[in-house]
């Protein structure tokens, strides 16, 4: 009877180690697979870390050339506005020879110098209307300026 009861106590024994076993098993397979699970997010994580670091570089890059493409355009603005500026001075200069040789009556547009002007619109004296009113309106300046 007493090896009986033992018997019955160590196979007992033995179905709560086992349970346990299993518990532990699982435990163990559950822990396994959070490992896999962290592992592969690190992997991750680093591979977005990498693509952040590239895309940082490359926008840092491509802000360099920007600013060097905007410090050539202002220049070559600038040039082109010196260069501007420079004719503007030049064509002020004709434009006020032109007046001067208009006021006296010296510039016509004549048919054969001109001959893709509307001479329709011309009045007998060879100017055109609205050089006769810049006449006007420079004469009048002279008188009484």
């Amino acid at each position: 009877m007493q090896i009986a009861t033992h018997m019955n106590s160590l196979v007992m024994l033995a179905k709560t180690l086992e349970k346990q076993h299993n518990s532990r098993t699982a435990e163990a397979k559950a822990a396994d697979e959070l490992v896999k699970r962290l592992s592969s997010q690190l992997t991750m994580a680093s591979r977005v870390t990498n693509e952040v670091k590239d895309a940082k570089a490359n926008a840092k890059e491509q802000a360099t050339r920007l600013t060097e493409c905007l410090r050539k355009a202002t220049q070559n603005c600038e040039g082109v506005l010196g260069v501007r500026q420079a004719q503007g001075g030049y064509l002020r200069g004709l434009s006020n020879e032109y007046d001067a040789l208009l006021i006296q009556g010296k510039e016509t547009y004549p048919k054969e110098k001109h001959p893709k002007m509307d001479f329709d619109s011309f009045e007998p004296s060879g100017h055109h209307p609205h050089l006769i009113k810049r006449k006007r309106r420079l004469m009048l300046a002279s008188q009484s300026g």
